[in-house]
């Protein structure tokens, strides 16, 4: 996360980098906190055991933020969520998403 927000204070400003640190935290964690398995969220089975993804762009309406592009991963476990990772969505996100991002961690 810090260095999408880092990238968008270099190339867009700090006042965008404010923008999308509140689509990131204040919609986007909010969003996955109230219904870690509702709309906009897409389970990736592909990327590892009870991985889900939710791309910004599923928060962002009205945020001010034209072209969201980062997804956030997580896991629901034992009722909390547990955030992954933060990716561009042009990441190779099997390359990005660790092997120790991919153990069960379903005891954490």
């Amino acid at each position: 996360m810090r260095e999408a927000l880092r990238y968008s204070a270099l190339r867009f400003g700090h006042a965008a980098k404010a923008r999308y640190a509140k689509l990131i935290i204040a919609r986007t964690l909010t969003d996955i906190a109230a219904e870690p398995l509702g709309a906009g969220n897409r389970e990736r089975p592909d990327l590892g055991d009870g991985i889900i993804a939710r791309h910004l762009i599923s928060s962002a309406k009205d945020s001010g933020v034209g072209d969201p592009r980062h997804i956030v991963f997580y896991r629901v476990i034992q009722g909390h969520v547990k955030v992954i990772r933060v990716l561009h969505d042009a990441r190779d996100l099997e390359r990005h998403l660790t092997s120790s991002d991919h153990r069960d961690d379903r005891d954490d």
